[in-house]
């Protein structure tokens, strides 16, 4: 895994992003760890993108999947730019 801030001009909109690859012939992750952002999850492997809400708690085991791909950390401008929703 490796992780970064977004860059400044991103900044409004993206906290920062994280990429993840798990070798194919080992388990797939089981579980989103708690986060107080909204994440978009991206895998390049053909799995549909996710996008959650902040949590406070891990997801139930078994639920997530992904082995190649990016998680991008999204402001509430993010969230609104990307479901063309408004933000207070």
């Amino acid at each position: 895994m490796v992780a970064r801030t977004a860059p400044p001009h991103l900044r409004p909109y993206v906290l920062g992003w994280a990429s993840h690859r798990v070798s194919a012939t080992a388990p797939p992750p089981s579980r989103m760890l708690p986060l107080n952002a909204a994440t978009l999850i991206i895998d390049c492997t053909g799995l549909p993108a996710v996008l959650t809400g902040p949590r406070s708690v891990a997801s139930p085991a078994g639920e997530v999947g992904w082995y190649d791909g990016v998680a991008v950390g999204l402001t509430p401008a993010g969230m609104s730019a990307l479901l063309g929703t408004p933000h207070a």
